[in-house]
């Protein structure tokens, strides 16, 4: 488990460190070097044994990377050749120099152990003498300087290979051109030698604080800025409030901190990690996707007043999936940084659609689901309906899920594909509303026959002439006995859609009735049988 989390770890902060980072941080891969023609060819000659792994240019200076990176100076010491170097310098101290020395390549130069060679004798063919190989330039203020490997005799007839006693030599000059400033060396002493991605702690705490107050000074100065515009901003300006404090925030602080770190000369490596295109990679995927929210928003304002489009339906879908989609090439192109072939990871996604598919059955269904409901269009958002015994307000329709306000002002979320295999009815789209009573006489409350008739006629006229209630559709019939009741079918319809002005009518219409039955002399049945007095 430990393992995983550590690989898992490796890769996260490997993508923020860049390339050159990572590459330094794996040791050669032999196999990789036969196979690539670009690369060194396995060499003939035996590499001779070695304690601290001299044998040749890359593993020695491999080696010695190692070693200073733990800490180990006095086995660094081991890879520094200190032949015909002057007093002066070996009044340093070995391991000093070994420090100052890896000081120096941490600073100035990149390691590209793949362009060291292989063999025991070098590269031959390289301009310098058979015995020396070159580790690399660096620009110092007496001009440019090529640092050596150079090889040695161990002192039993075996010949190894050692950083070069010229450029020993120039340690001291070059310590002194490259140190870290005051608080850079206070900190290098005084906080625990730990590196990470062959960055010290120290520098890792300093960069981490810059980037910190840079990003939290230039919010301070936005959100300054913005309340000039208001306390209240419409939803448009707020999306592109959000997009100024988070992701162009960010942008800046690592402009910002990038100028520092330019004037300050931290080193290479920081340099590389502080400029890492994984960090540039998340800001333009947070910027893409503020800017889509930005641009959903825009056309939600301007097209409030006609909610019921297709397009407007679409819309906040339609968002999530472009801001996956960002997502995922944002992706593919943090692993084409990282080394991996963007190719096989899309062929990787290939093989495994058929598991994934079947992993997100449910999902998928439910994304089906809502393409159904949006292209059908049975319910849209804001219609009232009614889906299997509760009704509600539609609120939104998901990729997932569609939101339902009920009537109690609770909130319900049914899934897509459950959601549209229902029976709906959409009772925003009637164009009137029925009104039908039920009334139920007391038979045994009736004289006559000739009265129940006269009911009737006079509730069709209290129907027909009331002006809400259209005249096409006006009934009013003796329909069937029930038990010690006779049952009045009413239906007519209210010309409105509001559903409060419909209740302000039915309360009219119920009133004119029961002042009908009641003149008539006629009680209403009540549910047990016995006529309501």
């Amino acid at each position: 488990m430990m393992t995983v989390l550590r690989i898992v770890l490796v890769l996260i902060v490997a993508g923020f460190a860049g390339g050159h980072v990572w590459a330094q941080d794996l040791e050669p891969r032999i196999a990789d070097m036969v196979s690539e023609p670009a690369k060194e060819a396995m060499p003939d000659t035996q590499v001779p044994e070695d304690e601290f792994e001299r044998g040749t240019p890359r593993t020695a200076m491999e080696a010695y990377l190692r070693a200073a990176r733990r800490g180990e100076f006095e086995r660094a010491a081991e890879y520094l050749d200190f032949r015909n170097v002057g007093e002066d310098v070996l009044a340093i101290g070995k391991p000093a120099l070994a420090e100052d020395f890896f000081q120096i390549l941490d600073r100035t130069l990149w390691v590209d152990l793949d362009n060291l060679s292989l063999r025991p004798e070098g590269k031959l063919q390289d301009g310098l003498p058979s015995y020396r190989e070159a580790l690399g330039k660096i620009e110092t203020r007496h001009g440019q300087m090529t640092l050596l490997l150079q090889r040695v005799p161990r002192g039993d007839g075996v010949s190894i290979w050692k950083v070069s006693n010229a450029t020993v030599a120039r340690i001291p000059e070059l310590s002194e051109e490259f140190a870290y400033g005051p608080l850079g060396q206070w900190m290098s002493d005084h906080v625990p030698r730990i590196s990470l991605l062959n960055v010290p702690l120290w520098i890792w705490l300093l960069l981490l604080s810059l980037l910190g107050t840079t990003w939290l000074l230039i919010w301070l100065l936005i959100n300054a800025l913005l309340r000039v515009g208001g306390s209240h901003p419409s939803p448009v300006r707020q999306s592109f409030n959000d997009l100024l404090r988070g992701p162009l925030c960010l942008m800046a602080a690592l402009v910002v901190s990038g100028q520092f770190v330019a004037v300050e000369s931290l080193g290479v490596s920081v340099a590389a990690v502080l400029r890492a295109q994984t960090l540039w990679l998340v800001c333009w995927a947070w910027t893409l996707n503020g800017v889509i929210s930005l641009l959903a928003e825009i056309y939600l304002q301007r097209h409030k007043d006609s909610p019921t489009g297709l397009v407007h339906a679409l819309l906040r879908p339609g968002a999530t999936v472009a801001k996956s989609i960002v997502v995922v090439i944002i992706a593919l192109l943090w692993l084409e940084n990282l080394g991996f072939s963007p190719t096989a990871a899309l062929a990787g996604l290939g093989i495994g659609g058929l598991a994934f598919a079947l992993a997100a059955q449910k999902s998928i269904e439910n994304m089906i689901g809502a393409l159904t409901l949006y292209v059908s269009s049975p319910v849209k958002v804001g219609q009232l309906c009614r889906f299997g015994t509760q009704v509600g307000v539609i609120e939104e329709i998901g990729l997932r899920a569609t939101r339902v306000r009920t009537l109690d002002r609770s909130v319900v979320h049914i899934p897509n594909a459950v959601f549209a295999d229902m029976q709906l009815e959409n009772i925003s789209q009637r164009e009137r509303i029925a009104y039908r009573p039920a009334i139920h006489l007391d038979g045994r409350s009736l004289p006559q026959s000739l009265v129940l008739d006269e009911l009737l006629t006079q509730m069709r006229q209290v129907l027909n002439e009331h002006e809400r209630v259209a005249d096409d559709v006006v009934r009013v019939r003796f329909k069937a006995f029930e038990h010690h009741a006779l049952l009045i079918d009413v239906l007519a319809y209210v010309d409105t859609t509001d559903y409060n002005d419909y209740l302000e009518v039915a309360e009219s219409l119920n009133l004119a009735l029961l002042g009908c039955v009641q003149k008539a002399g006629v009680r209403l049945a009540s549910p047990m049988g016995v006529g309501a007095e």
